[in-house]
């Protein structure tokens, strides 16, 4: 790979720069707990249910991986979900009836599959449109930070060994200026509101 800075808009979440996040890559275990999984809770249930075990726990790594799936649905364990998924799909008579019956996805209509679309237990259908609206006129806004609702975005590049750097708009092209203020008037604060609505939590952000 080169050392070439890479041309385009990246965003860096100031959070806590000590506290280090991850995402495992088993965590797709919450999306197959529907009602078949998780008698009498909706998917949009079960990943909340997920989600506020995971915040409050004290536990790391494979044991708290555990506790939220049982906290969420009628498995012993991540490793009792996966090894009920496998058996679902090799069982299944068709990839959209295991879609639609175990993990609450329907292809065949407009809702996304969002965590609070109608697929997933919504009162609403969440489509490609309304899943994150952008309503009113984009903000022409030039600067290089910002911050939503406690939550500060940077602007900056990153080089292909992942160091970043911060720039400016004036630096931009025309399409990423395009990305930047998007994000700015209405993407960073519909995807907050969207985490908040989804798992019940905003990740520590007012």
């Amino acid at each position: 790979m080169s050392n070439d800075t890479e041309n385009f808009v990246d965003i860096k979440l100031a959070v806590n720069p000590t506290e280090s996040l991850s995402i495992n890559k088993n965590d797709f275990v919450s999306g197959s707990s529907t009602v078949t999984y998780a008698a009498g809770k909706s998917p949009h249930d079960v990943i909340k249910n997920f989600m506020a075990y995971l915040d409050t726990t004290s536990y790391k790594g494979t044991t708290a991986l555990d506790g939220a799936v049982k906290a969420c649905s009628n498995f012993t364990g991540i490793q009792d979900a996966i090894n009920h998924m496998i058996s679902d799909c090799q069982t299944a008579s068709s990839y959209t009836n295991f879609l639609a019956e175990k993990c609450g996805i329907i292809l065949g209509n407009d809702d996304t599959g969002a965590i609070t679309g109608s697929d997933a237990g919504g009162s609403t259908v969440k489509d490609k449109n309304s899943i994150m609206p952008e309503s009113g006129s984009k903000i022409n806004f030039t600067g290089s930070s910002f911050t939503v609702d406690g939550l500060t975005v940077n602007l900056g590049l990153y080089d292909s060994n992942y160091n970043f750097t911060p720039t400016t708009y004036s630096n931009l092209a025309s399409a990423q200026k395009y990305i930047w203020q998007s994000a700015y008037t209405w993407w960073i604060k519909g995807a907050l509101a969207l985490n908040a609505e989804s798992y019940g939590k905003n990740f520590g952000f007012s």
